[in-house]
């Protein structure tokens, strides 16, 4: 955990920006979050234990975040850009239609078929996304599948 302390700080540093007990205390919080959140999620956990901070801060200090390669920027579709901790585990997404649950999963089979198609068009992947958009097994998600 001090690792990323330390990394944000530098980030912050050298984009001429101060570490202020704000900031660390918003990273520490998403830190201890994990999972996919919105900012506003984001602000009211902060809000626990730092009550003055406001929306413009976490929004600032998220981007940050994101620019010092610490946190991952995801938009769904759903109008809402939630924030998931960086990581060297590639993971996809199955992103619930009708609750908004996100869920991760891996599948190497999945992984492998992509490379294959890629290279069958003479196209070199460096990164992507895997999204899939349904409905997940919730009763009031069920319903919505008519």
């Amino acid at each position: 955990m001090k690792d990323f302390e330390s990394k944000f700080q530098n980030a912050l540093r050298e984009m001429g920006l101060s570490v202020t007990k704000q900031r660390l205390s918003i990273a520490r919080t998403v830190f201890d979050m994990g999972g996919h959140y919105s900012i506003d999620q984001i602000l009211a956990k902060v809000r626990l234990q730092t009550p003055k901070v406001g929306y413009t801060t976490v929004y600032r200090t998220m981007k940050v975040l994101v620019q010092c390669g610490l946190i991952v920027e995801h938009k769904f579709g759903s109008g809402v850009t939630r924030f998931e901790i960086a990581g060297d585990d590639h993971h996809d997404h199955m992103v619930c239609l009708s609750c908004g649950d996100i869920i991760e999963f891996h599948n190497e089979q999945i992984e492998e078929t992509q490379i294959l198609i890629a290279e069958g068009f003479g196209f070199q992947i460096t990164k992507h996304r895997h999204i899939l958009y349904g409905y997940c097994n919730k009763s009031s998600c069920k319903a919505d599948r008519v």
